[in-house]
């Protein structure tokens, strides 16, 4: 066979390869994105080392967490397949979407408020559920999460719900870069963003500082304290600016360098029931506030 036959042939051949991949990847593109009346897989069922970590940081005690379990093969498998979702659904609106389907399918009442935030927010529901269930305040925090993300799904996890208020506590992740560099005017944009949307639907606003840090476990290089210092500041002035209600959890928490009280937490980040029972008449009062306004 002539050599200028056997190059013909194998572009020939390659060609074909590439229309076979190019197709596989379109066709695999087509069955994972696209308009859908359920465009939400199943649930993640929670490993039971990380029922047991969360459950563990809440409660008080000697100060030991189950971090071993967080290594564990279900455990890892659990979050490869947590990453790969939010390949497809970044802001995870996914996670509630359920829950505000049968909320809004009840017909119950208008709720009192919302709860938006990352992990700090999440674990309150963990903390105490009585305190939401009794309540009428309805819970929507998601570990890990920035602000940006809180923007992309404040339409369906809060004005949705057409609660009397909202309640923001957001910014602590985009401080230790969960989602990339930023910057503290882009935190403050997306908070600007969500409170106007609220006050647009007519959902009164109420602004929680960020806690104290002196350190992200998930994040040593990071220095916090001042960047958290800086977001208060501004918390508090913008909120006064607008005429929002502003609730101090800093000086509540705060062990007076900047870092949260040890005795509130076992990880210096997220506070236990202990801390949560300084923040739940901080915050009942500031929503309370809110709605005399």
């Amino acid at each position: 066979m002539q050599r200028s036959t056997i190059v013909a042939l194998f572009i020939l051949a390659l060609a074909a390869g590439l229309y076979v991949a190019f197709r596989d990847t379109d066709k695999a593109d087509k069955t994972s994105v696209g308009i859908s009346q359920q465009p939400c897989p199943a649930p993640l069922p929670l490993p039971i080392d990380l029922v047991n970590y969360r459950k563990a940081l809440v409660t008080p005690g000697d100060g030991s967490l189950p971090t071993d379990g967080l290594r564990s093969k279900a455990v890892q498998i659990y979050r490869a397949t947590a990453a790969e979702r939010a390949r497809q659904d970044w802001p995870n609106l996914c996670q509630y979407r359920q829950d505000n389907a049968q909320l809004l399918g009840t017909g119950a009442a208008r709720p009192v408020a919302v709860f938006m935030g990352d992990s700090i927010t999440e674990n309150w529901q963990i903390s105490n559920p009585a305190y939401f269930s009794e309540t009428a305040f309805i819970n929507r925090g998601i570990g890990g999460q920035t602000t940006p993300q809180m923007l992309l799904r404040f339409r369906a996890d809060v004005i949705a719900l057409n609660p009397q208020a909202v309640h923001i506590l957001a910014g602590t992740n985009d401080i230790a870069g969960n989602t990339g560099a930023t910057t503290l005017r882009d935190i403050q944009g997306n908070i600007e963003s969500m409170v106007e949307l609220a006050l647009a639907h007519n959902i009164h606003v109420v602004i929680g500082s960020l806690l104290p840090a002196g350190s992200f476990p998930w994040r040593p290089e990071m220095e916090p304290i001042g960047p958290i210092a800086e977001m208060n500041n501004w918390l508090r002035e913008y909120a006064e600016k607008r005429g929002l209600v502003y609730v101090d959890y800093f000086s509540a928490l705060t062990n007076g360098i900047g870092g949260l009280k040890a005795e509130l937490t076992h990880d210096g980040v997220h506070p236990h029931q202990s801390g949560y029972a300084f923040m739940e008449p901080l915050a009942q009062r500031a929503i309370e506030r809110a709605l005399e306004n």
